[in-house]
């Protein structure tokens, strides 16, 4: 096995195929990636955890093809630190071992059977499914940071993907708070799907989507995989029902304040600087033409912010927690609407100019102040 290969293009794609590889695990060789050349497509690598699978494809002069596995993280590290020349790779694939060279660099590196690395799953295709990357990564990210890190309950540790008819709904909770996105189909699906996909699937897909161009998603009862710019991601599911979102959206509201999303998020930033120094709590009062927030802390202070708004009902206060506030600031822009039934109930936000996300926020009770 040989071949040549630029150093920017086999590091770019390491970055992306060493996040699937197993960082602890009885199976050694599950820290490891599977390289393999071919003189027609150019070098393969691949990845898996068997949790989620990375595989990608790049150019490469193919001297002679072959395949191997190598430790993952040292390989990624050693290519990091080389110069900026072309990289020369050779493989003895009788006792796996590969030598790369780079101008005065010279590495050995032992690796492993390339035939008892795991393949990744054949995705069968009951659903399939094109979506520009950019929608795909917008709705992930709109929705990715209200998943629970609570292994205890394994279906809220992903995002729930139904797909249906002519549109694709994503919604994540972790029972404290909830975001729920719908997005238009590019094209019409006869068969309605539901599905969970793990966290770190998610948040891997957030790193890689490009803004440009067309995913390709793939699903089966068990995997789901997503294939775009010559990289695929497959992930397996994650099994359970996940909860009746709906019964919690509320579907009415006694209050609707219109506030612009920059002037609420550096007024939140602030109070939070001393809400984080006890409970992460702040207060939110309405008061006809402008919104009031406030925070205190025992050791530190208070602080008192107010922000413009246009008030559509009566005055409202709730009390909430201010990281889950500030994360679905950072997703949303321009003006959003803050909606309100009472301090005991939801407090929901959504766009202005797209009521087909919402997100809700569960709000502090009087002797509750923990949240996850």
């Amino acid at each position: 096995m040989n071949f040549k290969i630029d150093k920017k293009d086999l590091y770019q794609s390491l970055n992306v195929i060493v996040n699937a590889c197993a960082s602890s695990n009885t199976m050694p060789i599950l820290k490891g990636l599977k390289l393999e050349a071919n003189k027609e497509k150019g070098i393969h690598l691949m990845g898996t955890n068997l949790e989620i699978g990375i595989e990608n494809w790049i150019p490469a002069e193919i001297k002679k093809e072959g395949e191997i596995v190598l430790p993952a993280v040292q390989l990624k590290n050693i290519v990091r630190e080389l110069s900026d020349e072309k990289i020369e790779f050779t493989a003895d694939l009788e006792k796996y071992r590969a030598e790369v060279n780079c101008e005065n660099s010279d590495f050995f590196i032992n690796g492993f059977n390339p035939e008892e690395y795991p393949e990744l799953p054949d995705v069968s295709i009951p659903i399939e499914l094109e979506m520009p990357a950019g929608k795909l990564k917008r709705i992930i990210d709109e929705v990715k940071f209200s998943i629970s890190s609570d292994q205890s309950q394994p279906v809220l540790t992903g995002i729930l993907m139904v797909i249906e008819n002519e549109k694709t709904r994503m919604v994540a909770t972790n029972k404290y708070r909830l975001a729920y996105t719908k997005v238009d189909n590019e094209n019409n699906i006869e068969e309605k799907l539901d599905v969970i996909i793990p966290g770190i699937t998610v948040k891997e897909l957030s790193n890689l989507l490009p803004e440009e161009g067309t995913v390709k998603i793939k699903v089966n009862d068990n995997y789901i995989s997503f294939n775009f710019n010559d990289i695929m991601v497959v992930s397996r599911l994650i099994e359970g029902d996940f909860p009746n979102y709906e019964q919690v959206i509320p579907d009415k509201r006694k209050s609707r304040i219109i506030v612009k999303k920059d002037y609420l998020q550096s007024a939140v930033k602030r109070a939070s600087l001393i809400a984080r120094n006890d409970s992460n709590i702040v207060n939110l009062k309405s008061m006809d033409n402008k919104l009031v927030i406030e925070s205190e802390s025992s050791d530190i202070g208070s602080a008192h912010e107010e922000v413009p708004i246009q008030l559509e009902g009566e005055n409202h206060k709730i009390s909430i927690d201010a990281s889950y506030l500030l994360d679905v600031l950072n997703v949303l822009e321009g003006e959003i609407y803050l909606d309100l039934i009472g301090a005991l109930n939801p407090f929901v936000i959504r766009k202005k100019e797209n009521e087909d996300y919402i997100y809700l926020i569960m709000p502090i009770r009087p002797g509750n102040q923990e949240n996850e």
